[in-house]
This record gives C-alpha cells, sequence and structure tokens, in this order.
C-alpha cells in the first residue's frame, strides 16, 4: 500500500503498475486507512475516493474520448519543462539529445492538444502536475 502527498493520476498509475495494491494520500483518515488495509488483506485492491476522483480528472479525454496518456518519459520532459527548463537543459539533465527531446515535447504538445511551453506550464499547474 502506498501512503503519499500526491494524487495525481500519474503517480497513482505508476504505484499499481509497480505492484501497490492500495493508494492513500497522507492525509486520509485513520478509519480509511483501516479500511484499506481490510480491503488489501481480503485480496481487493483499494483506492480511496478522493483519490479516484482525482485520477478521473487526470484522465479527462480529448474530443475523441481517449484518456490524455503521456509515457513516463513524456510526463517526466513535460515536467521539466513547465517548471521553465529549456529543451538544452532537459535535453543534458537526462543525457538525451537535443532532437530527442524536442520530438518529445512535440508528442506530448499534441497528446495534451496545446501548442506552446506556456500552455504546458498552465496546464501542468492547473493539474497539480508540478511539485511545490
Amino acid at each position: 500500500m502506498v501512503l503519499s502527498v500526491h494524487t495525481e493520476g500519474p503517480y497513482i498509475k505508476r504505484a499499481f503498475e509497480a505492484g501497490a495494491a492500495g493508494y492513500l494520500s497522507k492525509d486520509s483518515a485513520r478509519e480509511e486507512l483501516i479500511n484499506a488495509i481490510k480491503a488489501i488483506s481480503a485480496g481487493q485492491r483499494y483506492l480511496s475516493a478522493s483519490i479516484a476522483q482525482q485520477l478521473a480528472i487526470s484522465l479527462d479525454g480529448d474530443s475523441d474520448g481517449q484518456p490524455k496518456q503521456l509515457t513516463p518519459r513524456e510526463f517526466e520532459i513535460m515536467r521539466m519543462l513547465s517548471s521553465g527548463k529549456t529543451v538544452s537543459e532537459v535535453s543534458r539533465e537526462l543525457f538525451l539529445s537535443v532532437k530527442t527531446v524536442s520530438t518529445h515535447r512535440t508528442r506530448i504538445l499534441q497528446k495534451l492538444n496545446l501548442k506552446t511551453n506556456v500552455e504546458l506550464a498552465y496546464y501542468a499547474m492547473k493539474n497539480k502536475l508540478l511539485d511545490e
């Protein structure tokens, strides 16, 4: 079971992909923690209602009804660009070519139906995807 301050969809998805059976926010009530432990010990998965709501928000679909899914690498690059780093800075930090980071940036913008880094930063802040 994961107890985290992060309640955004990408964190939750990664936790379950890594084998977590439950996911709660650190500010969950004691009773909810007990319910989660009981559910998990009975072989079920557990996701609190508040986190399920956050997950649903993060999966808000495009016009074609498909969820906005970024790969883990795209998510990492999106967060770096949204925090004000340039493509060159991201490429140096991740040991990738500028062209590779630029390609990831283009795909991120396409998937999120955005056009600029400013729109990307706004999207990331609005959806609470940046560390504070």
